[in-house]
């Protein structure tokens, strides 16, 4: 083994070492078969040094022929088995060694504009998507309000009884003509303009509260209840809007429905609104209120708008499910015309 690690240091050794020829092998192997004494070729066989630093400086002191054959005398003095044996333990363990050196590789960087990639390479992009378009159905609530048409006002002179009526409820009707303008939608549970939107006892409460009505109820139940304890209330079984129990009504009488949506209040009053009078270009009763989906002049409005007055019809609940609208009936606020 230390003859190999010798041969291993000299590489350019072996390969001037193997072509020598026949007759400078014979040589060889007559200086490496002689007595310990001397031989032939004037040559000490113990010169031969394999192991320790005499190999290293024989082969360091003499020039390049010298080393040659100083390499083929230790070659004949390993049999031939062995060494290609040896030959092959040293491929084996260059390969190993090979195999499973660390081996550094660098990491491949994309190649950016003006560095790595080709100065006259067409970049690829990925075009612009556009966002996509969510394919859950809108609610017919949503289909019904996208098609509704703006909300409706009207001046107040543009009703019939408005110039002969009293000033409290000129003013009431002022008031609720105002909200009518603003563009606000209907918005379940508000009762207040500055949330952009209010529903139909929302806007009877602000409007009532506006006139010095300051203990009227909030939902449309309670309001219904409360003006049937003032003795005011006109109950109405007629389903035609010419019967003689709609002869007492008047501008700003509150107006009340059932099954507009389901309820669990009782009275299952769901709906009210006033009552406006009739207008001049149509003569047709109209009434002011918050609806998501009542009509005027034959179409449907979403939110604080002029509707047409219709005693009972389809509404619509908040769920959206279709239920059948009753009037009830009307009442005048308490002292409103006193």
């Amino acid at each position: 083994m230390t003859a190999l690690r010798k041969i291993l240091q000299y590489p350019s050794c072996l390969r001037s070492a193997w072509p020598l020829g026949r007759k400078n092998w014979k040589n060889a192997e007559r200086c490496s078969g002689g007595d310990h004494h001397g031989d032939a070729c004037g040559h000490r066989s113990d010169q031969i040094v394999v192991a320790g630093s005499s190999f290293h400086q024989r082969a360091k002191d003499h020039d390049p022929d010298e080393r040659s054959r100083s390499c083929a005398k230790i070659l004949m003095t390993i049999s031939f088995p062995r060494l290609v044996c040896w030959a092959f333990v040293c491929c084996a363990l260059t390969s190993n060694l090979v195999a499973i050196s660390p081996t550094k590789r660098a990491k491949k960087k994309p190649p950016t504009i003006g560095q790595d990639a080709e100065p006259n390479a067409v970049t690829e992009t990925k075009p612009f998507l556009e966002p996509a378009v969510s394919s859950k159905p809108k609610s017919d609530e949503d289909s019904r309000k996208s098609l509704a048409a703006p909300n409706a006002t009207i001046f107040p002179g543009e009703l019939i009884e408005y110039n002969g009526d009293l000033p409290r409820v000129k003013k009431m009707i002022e008031c609720a003509l105002v909200l009518t303008a603003q563009d606000l939608t209907y918005t379940y549970g508000s009762d207040d303009p500055a949330n952009g939107g209010m529903d139909c006892s929302g806007f009877i409460s602000y409007v009532l509260k506006k006139n010095g009505f300051s203990d009227v109820p909030r939902d449309a139940s309670s309001q219904y209840i409360w003006l049937r304890k003032s003795g005011a209330f006109r109950a109405v079984l007629s389903q035609n809007a010419d019967s003689f129990e709609l002869d007492d009504l008047r501008p700003g009488d509150l107006l009340f429905w059932t099954g507009t949506y389901g309820t669990a209040h009782d009275p299952p009053v769901t709906h009210s609104m006033i009552y406006l009078g009739t207008e001049k270009g149509t003569k047709n009763k109209i009434m002011v209120g918050a609806s998501n989906g009542r009509s005027y002049h034959g179409r449907s409005r979403w939110g604080v708008s002029v509707f047409d007055f219709h005693m009972n019809g389809s509404a619509r609940t908040p769920e959206s499910k279709t239920n059948h609208s009753i009037f009830v009936g009307y009442a005048r606020p308490p002292g409103l015309r006193d």
